[in-house]
């Protein structure tokens, strides 16, 4: 492992109300083509893995305080196109997915909790595959992979077999998305179950896929559009408040940002119909209004930009953060310093223009005001543990509670209606689970009219 090391801070031109302080992680990351965040390790604040096109590189970025500090996870991976982070084996510790665009091949790096990765190739012969990400797509408690394949046009799981050094299992969800380049998860339709969404820049489409059930799910294909010229992200994420995914896309022809929120039968919603070489996209709730907001990069324009969520019923203002980053293209969001406020991660450019910036956030409109929102209470904010949630005014929550980070992930979930008492999250995940230190969302919908209520909360 090769250790390489980066002082900080640095300054580049950024306006936005949210007031975000950019500080220069690499230059030396030869054509930064994505960015992940993940607590790789455990100390309740995210570092920052990118892959590096040129370079063949996979790099875990962490910053302990006044410097990032690069760790080489592999550096012969050519066309290092994505990366996603999780615990794949099971065993308590981080592990890193990665695509190779140049190389056609899918690895695992399994992680030993000390900053060591032992290797495992799960495929290869997969032409240009440029994404992968992960989630249990069959309830058997392992960690499956999910990816796009340009050059075959395929998405397709990946089940885990369990185990140290799993054995893997191709199931193709499609094999019809002429140069996919996206993939997303993200319970769209209430089930329970993750389902998958999809972009492809040469079909120019991006769709969705039911996750029917079962040990190998069968997966019923739902069309968003067919027209989104070079369709190159997709990404999910509650923006309408209802307790179920909605998903994002962004296109390098066409530019823009296009949403199709499940509370609207999936009907397409423009976020922003300029932004031309858009690339990259994630989801955060960047002024802490409790209301998950969108960020976007643009190579054309060489600029990340945010939208302000303010509903579904108006435009969504656009707030530039950085203007001046070279071919600008991965972008994330995640908390890269420990203070419990959501903070952006960007890249672009290739030899001596290289570059990865993050953008540390304060949020704006407090957890005082979101705290207010009509219906929802919760007590007390912050906790040291957990929260007591309750229904205001009358009003019970027909749809149940889930509660979300700040990336829009939903960490935890009480599914039944309450009306007039209360019911107490303890701050842990799904399965129990300690969750790190820092800002959650949670979100319920009133039977009386179906209105959407959100507040913030914060775990110490």
């Amino acid at each position: 492992m090769r250790i390489l090391v980066f002082l900080l801070p640095a300054t580049f031109a950024f306006s936005s109300p949210a007031s975000f302080i950019p500080w220069e992680v690499s230059s030396s990351a030869d054509r930064p083509s994505f960015l992940a965040a993940a607590d790789m390790n455990g100390n309740g604040q995210d570092e920052l893995i990118c892959t590096a096109w040129n370079d063949s590189m996979v790099i875990i970025y962490e910053n302990p305080g006044d410097s990032w500090t690069g760790t080489v996870v592999a550096d012969d991976f050519p066309g290092a196109s994505s990366a996603f982070a999780g615990d794949i084996d099971g065993d308590g510790f981080m592990d890193i997915a990665g695509t190779s665009w140049h190389a056609g091949e899918l690895r695992v790096w399994y992680g030993d909790g000390a900053g060591s990765f032992t290797e495992q190739t799960v495929a290869t012969g997969l032409t240009s595959a440029h994404e992968v990400t992960g989630s249990d797509m069959n309830t058997s408690g392992c960690i499956d992979l999910v990816t796009a394949v340009a050059g075959t046009g395929t998405i397709s799981v990946w089940y885990n077999g369990g185990g140290a050094l799993p054995s893997w299992t191709e199931q193709v969800v499609s094999s019809d998305m002429a140069g996919a380049r996206s993939v997303a998860i993200g319970d769209f339709d209430g089930d329970g179950l993750p389902d998958i969404a999809g972009a492809a820049l040469v079909s120019d489409c991006v769709r969705w896929w039911r996750n029917t059930g079962g040990e190998t799910p069968m997966w019923e294909e739902h069309s968003l559009t067919e027209s989104y010229n070079g369709a190159h992200m997709v990404r999910c994420g509650d923006i309408d408040g209802d307790g179920l995914q909605d998903i994002a896309a962004v296109a390098f022809f066409a530019g823009g940002i296009r949403a199709w929120p499940s509370s609207m039968g999936f009907q397409e919603f423009t976020i922003e119909a300029g932004f031309p070489g858009a690339l990259g996209l994630c989801f955060a709730d960047l002024d802490m209004d409790g209301s998950l907001d969108i960020a976007a990069t643009s190579e054309t324009e060489g600029a990340l930009k945010w939208w302000r969520n303010t509903g579904l019923d108006q435009p969504w203002p656009s707030h530039a953060v950085d203007t001046a980053i070279p071919d600008a293209w991965p972008l994330t969001a995640g908390d890269f310093n420990g203070d419990g406020m959501p903070d952006l991660a960007a890249g672009g450019g290739s030899g001596e223009t290289s570059t990865v910036r993050t953008y540390t956030g304060d949020g704006q409109a407090g957890l005082e005001e979101a705290s207010g929102t009509g219906g929802l209470s919760i007590h007390p904010n912050p906790s040291a543990r957990g929260v007591t949630i309750s229904s205001g005014g009358g009003g019970s929550f027909s749809g149940g509670i889930t509660v979300y980070d700040i990336r829009g992930r939903s960490v935890w979930s009480f599914d039944g209606a309450f009306e007039g008492s209360s019911i107490y999250w303890p701050g842990t995940d799904s399965s129990g689970g300690r969750l790190p230190a820092g800002t959650y969302r949670i979100a319920g919908a009133l039977s009386r009219g179906g209105e959407p209520r959100r507040v913030s909360v914060t775990l110490l």
